[in-house]
């Protein structure tokens, strides 16, 4: 357990934001856009995000916050900026007048109670087998060597391109769920909980570790959070609305007469209600459920006279308030 005060690598801190703008600026510069940072000088923006920057400023956008994270990659570090925008007019789709209810899962990792199901590429898997099969390589290399570099890198490359292959799938899976309903209903998963290790302690060792550290990096992988993230983003762009549910027990819970059990659940994708025999895709079952308990919160929103629905407040990394001059 580390003590105070700590050393602080420059490997530790990849990410640095700043909200305002207060130390940096859009500006043109030589007949083209540039992000002009304090400290570090004028940071050309390539012509697609300036095409981005121009839409969204042409919804009525402010530019609000900037993200600076380095990240890993095969020749060493790779710089990306993120600007933040606020007061975006949202483009609203065609009304459908429809709910649907989304399940979040690792075999599948989306299914909706219109019976589609999402699952992220099979590329992302294969990439990230072989990152860890080079891991293995790279044990019985020395650290800091030739060969030990060269291997870190291409496990970089490799992870980092299953992970982009993962969030270029969620915004096409977001997108095509949010543009089939008005109103999309997610169970509220907690990664971070449900990922947590289960070693235990050694007075009390947990039970099926390995196992368990399997299925966190499965769930991990999947990016459950990030397709919540990027349901929520296209919503909002979309003036869609979204409830986010507790899903206890909808997994046991039979969709067509409400009977609850877990002996319904067969396996994996199976679902056979022992009470009616409702039979049915178990992750679609599911979906079913959280579609009723968000038609319910709907129904209650539209009871109290639609009220303003509020959204959860970005985290930023913000300045301390410097003392007033005297």
């Amino acid at each position: 357990t580390p003590g105070s005060p700590r050393f602080r690598s420059g490997h530790r801190d990849n990410p640095a934001s700043g909200d305002g703008p207060r130390s940096w600026a859009l500006v043109e510069a030589g007949g083209r856009r540039v992000v002009r940072i304090s400290g570090v000088g004028d940071v050309p923006v390539s012509k697609r995000a300036g095409k981005q920057l121009a839409r969204l400023e042409a919804r009525g956008g402010v530019a609000a916050t900037l993200t600076v994270t380095r990240r890993r990659a095969s020749s060493g570090f790779v710089w990306r900026a993120t600007i933040g925008y606020k007061n975006v007019a949202a483009q609203k789709l065609p009304e459908t007048g429809r709910l649907v209810g989304v399940d979040r899962g690792v075999a599948v990792t989306a299914a909706t109670s219109d019976g589609d199901l999402h699952t992220y590429p099979q590329l992302a898997r294969t990439l990230r087998a072989q990152a860890d099969a080079l891991g293995e390589a790279k044990s019985g290399k020395k650290r800091g060597s030739r060969a030990w570099i060269r291997i870190s890198r291409d496990i970089a490359k490799l992870r980092r391109r299953a992970a982009n292959l993962v969030d270029d799938w969620a915004r096409q899976a977001a997108i095509d769920i949010v543009a089939k309903a008005d109103v999309i209903v997610l169970e509220d998963l907690r990664p971070a909980n449900m990922t947590k290790s289960a070693k235990g302690t050694v007075d009390k060792p947990g039970v099926n570790v390995a196992a368990k550290a399997r299925l966190n990096r499965e769930m991990l992988a999947a990016g459950l959070g990030r397709l919540h993230t990027r349901i929520c983003v296209k919503a909002e762009e979309a003036g869609r609305r979204c409830w986010i549910v507790n899903a206890k027990y909808t997994s046991r819970t039979c969709a067509a007469c409400g009977h609850v059990a877990k002996a319904s659940r067969v396996s994996q994708a199976e679902f056979v209600c022992v009470a009616c025999g409702h039979a049915a895709n178990a992750d679609v079952n599911a979906a079913i459920n959280i579609a009723v308990l968000g038609g319910a919160a709907e129904a209650a929103w539209r009871a109290a006279g639609e009220p303003g629905l509020t959204r959860r407040a970005p985290r930023l990394r913000r300045r301390k308030a410097r003392p007033a001059a005297a």
